[in-house]
């Protein structure tokens, strides 16, 4: 099945492990890796945040910002749903769609499943800045993500929410 994307390419991505020492670029980021961080006990977090302490009434403000991403038992992930300001900034709604190593620049712009299994492996936080080339409007925008792990036991990374917005130019 083709897919007519509204980017053409992911440019000059650089991904990090978050600390509590990140400057954000935007207070959304920052506000999802707070809670991600009140709700993960320890330093280093000794366990991880529940996907049932997450609650969406207590997110309303970044909402259209949020997507979630399910970690199926196979090494693969599954975009559970996307807000529809990511699906704007991306221009291309991936809910329902399933994501698995091979999966890259072509559909992504970028090693999204390697990036998500990095996540799983490491258990933190990882943040990502970078440019987007849209083919629709022939407009540069810069962004930035973050992409937090949760579980359903505290132990093992059964999700990862995240947040991804367009930040102002100049800023990166």
């Amino acid at each position: 099945m083709s897919r007519n994307l509204a980017i053409t390419r992911v440019y000059g991505i650089d991904e990090q492990t978050v600390t509590d020492t990140t400057n954000f670029l935007s207070p959304k980021v920052a506000q999802l890796y707070r809670w991600w961080r009140d709700h993960a006990p320890g330093d280093p977090p000794s366990q991880l945040p529940l996907r049932r302490e997450f609650d969406i009434l207590d997110h309303v403000s970044i909402v259209p910002d949020l997507f979630l991403v399910e970690v199926l038992p196979d090494d693969r992930f599954l975009m559970k749903l996307e807000g529809e300001r990511v699906i704007e900034l991306f221009g291309v709604n991936n809910s329902g769609r399933i994501i698995e190593e091979g999966a890259g620049e072509a559909d992504y712009g970028h090693a999204l499943a390697e990036y998500y299994r990095s996540i799983v492996d490491e258990r933190t936080c990882r943040r990502c800045i970078g440019n987007l080339e849209r083919i629709d409007d022939r407009r540069w925008l810069s962004f930035e993500s973050i992409d937090c792990p949760l579980s359903r036991d505290g132990t093992r990374v059964d999700y990862i929410v995240g947040v991804a917005v367009s930040v102002r130019e100049g800023q990166l």
